[in-house]
């Protein structure tokens, strides 16, 4: 006990008495410490246990930094990778502009990764949990699908797409042969005829089933 105790005073820079260091430490020595050898092994596990704390504090801030550092990597790793694309084929300046926001807006909605290919390499029954577990908000406030049963969404959920867009991008015009139906996941879509806004669209609604 009293080696350990003051292996440990050493390691923690906590020593202070020299007396500490033999064999008086296990017997009353002065008027301040009445009951040493207690106060000893007390001490010895405040030390291990706040070295403990201190280790898993540690490795917590270690995560979070490291996190972040993984996360600006997969970003920079991406936005060279799209510069790299713009440069090569010599995009106009105004479409190379809008191809990076669409890549750093897209990246701001996934993190950099690639849902589907992850899941896609999971067997089939995980693969249907997390599609539903990702688009189950989604699906929920569609009005449409109020009352459905679940067998219905377990086959609905394996068929949706993710379509990004920005402010500003035409999804589709009118006259133009439709092979989809979309669902508003987040954000608006203004429904416009020359120039002229017909109607606002916003979260939960969906639209496209007419062409279909």
């Amino acid at each position: 006990v009293c080696s350990l105790y003051w292996a440990l005073s050493v390691m923690t820079s906590l020593k202070s008495n020299s007396a500490h260091e033999n064999r008086q430490c296990l017997y009353h020595s002065d008027d301040l410490v009445p009951n040493p050898l207690s106060e000893r092994v007390v001490a010895i596990c405040v030390y291990v246990v706040g070295a403990l704390l201190i280790a898993v504090y540690n490795g917590m801030v270690f995560q979070v930094v490291q996190s972040l550092g993984s996360l600006n990597l997969r970003y920079r790793k991406r936005m060279t990778e799209v510069q790299e694309f713009v440069g090569f084929h010599g995009l106009p300046r105004e479409l190379a502009q809008r191809v990076v926001a669409y890549a750093d807006f897209s990246f701001s909605t996934t993190n950099g990764i690639d849902v589907e290919r992850l899941s896609s390499e999971l067997p089939a029954n995980l693969q249907l949990e997390i599609q539903l577990q990702i688009n189950k908000k989604m699906v929920e406030q569609v009005r449409l699908f109020s009352g459905c049963p679940r067998s219905f969404f377990e086959q609905l959920v394996m068929t949706l797409e993710p379509c990004t867009g920005l402010c500003g991008d035409a999804i589709f015009y009118e006259g133009e042969e439709s092979d989809r139906m979309f669902f508003l996941k987040r954000g608006l879509v203004h429904v416009r005829k020359n120039e002229r806004v017909l109607t606002t669209l916003k979260d939960g609604d969906y639209f496209g089933e007419t062409g279909l």
